[in-house]
C-alpha cells in the first residue's frame, strides 16, 4: 500500500557503494528504516544532500509491514534549512542530537506529539540566533519530558541536590555519585522549564554547560537502557571550547 508521511532523518549508514540505510522518525509510523540508492548523477532519483542528519522529508513509500527495511518511492525536502548545514556549531549539535534520537526512538508506532516536538525543535535550532551552544541542553530536558522521565523541579533551600536516579532534588547527598552538586543544581533548576526563545537571556558559562550536559547524558543512561555511550558529545566539547 502506498503511504505518504513526513519524516526526520536520524541516521544515515553506508550499505554499499551506491546504497544507504536511512533511519527516519516518521509522523505516521514512528521509526522506519529505508534502503535508498543514492547518487550525485543527474539521472539519480535521490541525491545525498536530502538525506543529511535532521533533514525533514516528505516521503512516499510502499509499506510492507513484515519487512524490517522499506523502499522509498519518492522523497523531497519538506523544509529547507537556512543555517544548520552552514554553521559548524549547529551542524555539530545536529550530529549529537540525531545520535541521541537514534538511540532513544525505537518504537515503530505513531507518536504525533513527539514527532511535532522534534520537528519544531529542529526548525527552532535553524532559526536561533544567539546562545546556540545551550540548545542541545534544553532539547535533552524537553525530550526527557516527552519520553516519560522528566526531572521534577522540586528545588528548594533544603532540596538542593539533584539526584539522577530519583529524577528530583533531594536534601542530602545519596550514597551514589549520580548527582549535580549544590552549585550545579541551582543552575539546573533554573533551566528545566526554559524555552528556546529564552536562550538569549542565558548568562551561564561553558563550565556550567559542560557539567550539565555530562550529567544529562548520565541521566539518560540511567533512565533509558538503549543508551550505552554517546560518542558525539566529545565533538561538541571541542567545538565549544
Amino acid at each position: 500500500m502506498l503511504e505518504k508521511t513526513l519524516g526526520i532523518v536520524i541516521q544515515n549508514i553506508k550499505y554499499n557503494d551506491c546504497s544507504r540505510i536511512i533511519h527516519v522518525f516518521t509522523s505516521k509510523f514512528g521509526r522506519v528504516s529505508f534502503l535508498v540508492n543514492i547518487s550525485n548523477k543527474k539521472k539519480s532519483n535521490f541525491k545525498p544532500a536530502i538525506f543529511q542528519n535532521f533533514s525533514i522529508l516528505e516521503i512516499d513509500f510502499i509499506r510492507k509491514p513484515k519487512n524490517s527495511i522499506q523502499r522509498i518511492k519518492e522523497a523531497k525536502l519538506h523544509y529547507n534549512y537556512s543555517t544548520i548545514n552552514f554553521d559548524i556549531v549547529k551542524t555539530t549539535i545536529s550530529i549529537f542530537l540525531t545520535e541521541i534520537l537514534y538511540k532513544t526512538l525505537k518504537e515503530e508506532t505513531e507518536n504525533q506529539e513527539l514527532f511535532n516536538f522534534v520537528k519544531d525543535s529542529v526548525i527552532a535550532l535553524d532559526n536561533l540566533e544567539s546562545n546556540v551552544s545551550w540548545f542541545h541542553v534544553i532539547f535533552l530536558i524537553k525530550l526527557s519530558q516527552m519520553l516519560g522521565f522528566e526531572p521534577l523541579n522540586n528545588y528548594s533551600d533544603t532540596n538542593n541536590i539533584f539526584d539522577f536516579q530519583e529524577g528530583l532534588f533531594v536534601a542530602q547527598k545519596p550514597i551514589h555519585d549520580n548527582i549535580f552538586n549544590k552549585t550545579i543544581s541551582k543552575v539546573f533548576q533554573q533551566i528545566i522549564k526554559v524555552e528556546y526563545s529564552q536562550l538569549h537571556e542565558f548568562k551561564f558559562d561553558n563550565n556550567f554547560k559542560n557539567a550539565i550536559l555530562n550529567g544529562l547524558i548520565k541521566y539518560y543512561q540511567i533512565h533509558n537502557e538503549s543508551i550505552k555511550q554517546i560518542t558525539s558529545s566529545d565533538i561538541l566539547k571541542e567545538v565549544f571550547k
